[in-house]
């Protein structure tokens, strides 16, 4: 079965691949679409994403060499 026109089905991992890599979800281009703009469904899909992509993001960033309290403020600077 194919996959919908809004997703990506190619993930990207963010390890080494002597460490189990952690991958980043499947993209839904619609809620990307929905996350522009100041409608309260906006910021719903805005949060959606941040919370999807935190976790990747924080552990591509720590892995770059980050502190842990240094990754957390990079990482959230992406959901401004």
């Amino acid at each position: 079965m194919g996959a919908a026109p809004d997703d990506v089905t190619s993930m990207s991992a963010t390890g080494p691949a002597s460490v189990a890599p952690m991958m980043f979800t499947t993209t839904h281009w619609s809620v990307v679409l929905e996350a522009q703009g100041e409608s309260p469904a906006a910021q719903e899909a805005l949060e959606n994403l941040c919370r999807n992509y935190w976790r990747p993001i924080y552990g591509f960033v720590r892995r770059d060499g980050a502190k842990p309290e240094e990754a957390k403020d990079i990482t959230q600077g992406f959901s401004r």
